[in-house]
């Protein structure tokens, strides 16, 4: 079966067995794949390509790939045979160069670790000199300022879990002293394989004049990458297909120009993204990444994208992300999100925020939002400050809220202009909900949101559980929205020719 743009049932059928999507708490909502960073876990839907025999300049194991690059001219296909390509700075292409990996090659930016010491209780190894001294980002509350440390250590492909001081160290743990350039490690190592990320990119693309580049069949793994720069961070007109991009610090893939049929996986902080216009993200799996702690109300997730044009999102599955599942937020203008499932991320399923027009249609959008609190954050589709929406054929359910809309004051754009909610229709959609809300609310004081911006729900079914209250709407101008019955979100005029009814199980 295609992996989603041809479902293999419709979204009303899917409406119906949507009724018995398990809640959160249900044990079958739990993934039975564990944690982000659990190591080189199967992929759900995505099978890996079979790429056509590559002719080019044979680069085998042991081959350093880079001066193979500088010894050829532009427009060179390099074919990487099967193995571990182990490399420790980026590698910057040429303009048309293409990269085809045999299956089982995989390019690396891990070292081994080898000569590990006894240290009192711990174990640990000197000389670490490679280091990226790039901190980004904002950790969650549980991981200290960890998340911001690029250099992973990995035992046996799984990642360690960091700790920031030595005193913290304890089984399946690590502590990296960056100024004695020593690691520690709370567990012995014999018998295991240990790694570290030492190069800071796969590909550079940016800055370096190389455009219209191809990587193709690949595994990418265990780069020390900070947060907001992928491991490949392409440039103009590359295209990243047919790959696996995994155990990365920072991002999988940014600023492609075409991202299409990879498995993204396992990231500390996010899958793919970028802010580059005509960019197109089709046919990947995207999963279990921000295993390095990073707070969600920052930067995390499956995939975020800032400042884009004409960025379409289509035919993804995008599941167990902590933090949202798709996500444009910042002065992102002509959105298209199609045809993806979005499944059981902590954050919103698919979250337009502080942007502008963008076409929301044919999603399968269940179980998202269960971590995130507040009126409307746990939205499996969610417009914050945003113009210009259309909402339709989605269907969304068992999500912590269903379809939101929020205003709050957020400024304006410098070219697009101010970040209001308005003109925004959400019509002929199916939508489940158990717990929370659907509708809209504002936190600025100014109900003429309700009255006079042409925001309307219609036509949507809805299939309500035991509450009374599934609906947010206009309140008094002091508070500015309030729960509402689904009659009075009838009378309201929303909805009018909506369909209602009850999934309550006593």
């Amino acid at each position: 079966m295609k992996m989603l743009g041809l479902l293999a049932v419709t979204g009303a059928q899917l409406a119906v067995a949507g009724l018995l999507v398990p809640q959160a708490g249900h044990p079958a909502a739990r993934s039975p794949q564990g944690r982000p960073g659990d190591g080189l876990r199967k992929a759900a839907v995505w099978k890996r390509a079979r790429v056509p025999p590559c002719r080019g300049v044979r680069i085998p194991v042991g081959r350093r790939i880079q001066p193979a690059i500088d010894s050829h001219r532009p427009g060179t296909t390099f074919c990487i045979v099967a193995g571990n390509h182990r490399i420790s700075r980026p590698l910057i292409a040429k303009s048309g160069d293409r990269f085809i990996g045999a299956r089982g090659a995989v390019v690396s930016g891990a070292k081994l670790l080898v000569g590990f010491e006894r240290s009192g209780r711990w174990w640990s190894i000197g000389g670490q000199t490679e280091q990226n001294p790039a901190t980004v980002g904002r950790c969650s509350s549980n991981s200290s300022d960890g998340c911001q440390l690029a250099n992973d250590v990995y035992e046996d492909d799984r990642v360690l879990r960091r700790v920031v001081s030595l005193s913290a160290l304890g089984p399946g743990r690590f502590y990296f002293d960056y100024e004695q350039q020593r690691i520690y490690l709370g567990s012995s190592p014999r018998g295991h394989k240990l790694e570290v990320g030492v190069a800071t990119r796969a590909w550079q693309g940016v800055g370096v004049g190389a455009y219209d580049v191809t990587i193709q069949g690949l595994t990418i793994e265990k780069f020390a990458n900070e947060a907001q720069i992928g491991a490949i961070e392409a440039g103009r007109g590359w295209v990243v297909e047919d790959s696996e991009v995994r155990l990365n610090h920072g991002g999988g893939i940014s600023d492609a120009t075409i991202t299409r049929r990879n498995y993204v996986h396992d990231n500390g902080q996010i899958g793919v993204g970028g802010n580059a216009p005509d960019l197109v993200v089709a046919d990947n799996e995207i999963s279990f990444n921000d295993y390095a702690g990073f707070c969600t109300c920052w930067e995390a997730g499956g995939g975020k994208w800032s400042r884009a044009r004409h960025l379409v999102v289509r035919d993804n599955n995008v599941h167990d992300n902590i933090g949202p599942g798709l996500w444009t937020d910042t002065d992102n203008i002509d959105v298209l999100y199609a045809h993806n499932v979005v499944r059981r991320n902590t954050g919103v399923g698919i979250f337009h925020e502080t942007s502008f027009d963008a076409v929301i249609r044919d999603n399968v959008v269940t179980g998202n939002g269960r971590a995130w609190t507040g009126w409307l954050d746990g939205a499996g589709i969610l417009i914050n400050s945003s113009p210009n929406i259309q909402i339709y054929g989605n269907t969304v359910l068992n999500n912590k809220d269903g379809i939101g809309i929020t205003q709050w004051d957020r400024g304006s754009s410098p070219t697009l202009g101010p970040h209001q909610v308005h003109d925004i229709s959400v019509h002929d959609n199916t939508v489940a909900l158990h717990t929370g809300f659907s509708g809209m609310l504002q936190g600025v004081g100014d109900v003429t949101y309700y009255t006079s911006r042409n925001i309307r729900f219609d036509r949507n079914t809805y299939r309500l559980g035991c509450n009374e209250h599934y609906f947010v709407w206009q309140g008094t101008a002091a508070v500015g929205y309030s729960a509402v019955t689904s009659s009075e979100w009838r009378a309201s005029g929303m909805d009018r020719n909506g369909h209602f009814s009850s999934i309550c199980r006593h």
